[in-house]
């Protein structure tokens, strides 16, 4: 169990491909059915068809989590409340 999403992920040495269903990815991902198909479209995650399943590579979902931008944050000083 993936402490950081309450997700049961398989446990797989690091390069090995870690391919869970769309169900299991969008709760991993934290993102929606439609956002992810929509990253698998524009080839930021990897993703296999079995027939009509669909197969994520959680590898995929980690890189293009540590592919976005980090948030830039300002403080404004002497801010009245």
């Amino acid at each position: 169990m993936n402490a950081k999403t309450n997700v049961s992920v398989p446990d797989k040495p690091q390069g090995v491909p870690r391919f869970v269903d769309v169900k299991t990815a969008t709760r991993y991902a934290r993102v929606g059915t439609t956002k992810l198909y929509d990253l698998i479209a524009t080839g930021k995650i990897d993703a296999r068809k079995d027939g009509g399943r669909t197969f994520i590579d959680l590898n995929s979902v980690d890189a293009y989590h540590r592919s976005l931008p980090r948030p830039v944050i300002t403080r404004t000083l002497n801010r009245k409340r």
